[in-house]
């Protein structure tokens, strides 16, 4: 209950993507981030086919930004520590 239902969220610094991949298979269109390029390409392979929407994407969020994408959810689980 503490995010708005079927909206969109981003994990920001998702590693292996096991938060983005829970929120997508809770009806979020869900984006995982990390500067990390191996941890993105564990995580696509770690969830490929998972139900909901759910993209991963290799990139340093201090010097790129996803414009085209707008998120309801923001979730910090490894990234500004």
């Amino acid at each position: 209950g503490w995010f708005p239902c079927n909206t969109s969220s981003l994990d920001i610094g998702c590693g292996e993507g096991d938060v983005a991949a829970w929120m997508a298979t809770r009806g979020f269109s869900s984006v995982g981030i990390d500067i990390a390029p191996a941890a993105i390409t564990r995580a696509k392979s770690r969830y490929f086919g998972v139900n909901g929407t759910l993209d991963f994407y290799a990139m340093n969020l201090c010097h790129e930004a996803l414009r085209s994408r707008k998120f309801k959810v923001l979730i910090d689980r490894g990234c500004f520590h």
